[in-house]
């Protein structure tokens, strides 16, 4: 008994060892099957195959970086536009924040360059249109993504606005009827919400610049140039173009910019998701009309928690009126 005792852990020890060896070889298999730096991306996207894609090396994206366009500057990241492997796409690059140590700053700007790209994925996986995530460099601080074509939904509410309004969030909102086209993008973000919040996500910093309206059929295959799109002298006039075209299909609600986004089932943190969309529209887009209760509506009518969700919506706004009352 003794020496069967004494023979089944040295078993168990080879076992393991040969499963560790297994997987080593695995692992040696897998990194010779592309060149050195390289990886490949490949999933589902808003219930579109997502396009296998070699990720450049980090010489590469140097490089397109160097010769990119840059579209806008916020106060946590630049924006590109560039050409990645024959696609128009989108680089997202983070700043170096020079008054953190290199290697806290290099780790944080890691941890948060992989949570928004797993933001994307998982957005994607619940059904939200999101563009197509190419690859993270980490050595360079950026992500690379599919260049969605199409114009932002506080494009669409400015130019739908009364032209005797400013905008500037001054008025009310109550009384004033909301254009058709308005309430149907309305309706779509109230959706574009829904889900991802039902399943357990939140946006952060929902507003109407990080949501673009693509005239994408189906998932978010991009658009092909035709003249119309190529001579335009803007992104939205190419997208309003590519809109009216003959057989165009109607516009799609893309959410962009996961860079706030988290994983909660809180209802009081999607309540301030919606808080912070809610004080959006009020500060720019009231001339429209009621815009939130449209959102609001279609939020009801595809979340299966929307209640304790507006329940605390209703807390939210009181702490907000007192904060804004007191100073």
């Amino acid at each position: 008994m003794a020496e069967e005792d004494t023979a089944r852990p040295q078993e168990e020890v080879r076992g393991s060892a040969q499963q560790d060896a297994n997987m080593q070889g695995g692992t040696r298999a897998q990194g010779a099957a592309g060149a050195p730096g390289e990886a490949r991306v490949q999933g589902e996207v808003g219930g579109a195959e997502l396009m296998e894609t070699t990720v450049a090396p980090k010489q590469g994206l140097s490089l397109l970086l160097t010769s990119a366009d840059l579209i806008s500057q916020g106060a946590e990241a630049r924006v590109f536009a560039a050409t990645f492997c024959g696609r128009p796409a989108i680089l997202k690059q983070r700043f170096e924040k020079k008054y953190r140590h290199p290697v806290l700053d290099a780790r944080l700007t890691a941890k948060r360059l992989h949570a928004e790209a797993r933001s994307m994925v998982r957005a994607a996986r619940l059904g939200v249109l999101v563009p197509v995530l190419y690859g993270v460099e980490e050595g360079e601080r950026c992500i690379v993504m599919q260049r969605v074509v199409g114009r932002s939904v506080k494009h669409l509410l400015l130019s739908l606005a009364p032209p005797q309004s400013t905008g500037t969030g001054t008025g009310s909102s109550s009384g004033v009827s909301i254009h058709p086209r308005v309430a149907e993008v309305a309706a779509w973000m109230g959706e574009a919400i829904a889900k991802l919040h039902d399943g357990g996500m939140v946006h952060g910093d929902l507003t109407t610049s990080n949501m673009l309206l693509s005239p994408a059929p189906a998932g978010l295959k991009l658009a092909e140039a035709s003249a119309a799109t190529a001579t335009a002298p803007t992104a939205e006039a190419a997208a309003a173009a590519a809109a009216e075209a003959p057989g165009a299909a109607r516009e799609r609600l893309v959410l962009i910019d996961f860079g706030l986004s988290f994983n909660s089932t809180i209802a009081e943190d999607k309540a301030v998701d919606l808080y912070v969309l809610e004080r959006a529209l009020i500060s720019l887009h009231s001339s429209n009309g009621d815009i939130m209760s449209e959102v609001l509506t279609s939020y009801r009518h595809h979340s299966r928690f929307w209640s304790a969700t507006l329940n605390k919506l209703g807390q939210v706004r009181l702490r907000g009126r007192k904060r804004a009352m007191v100073g």
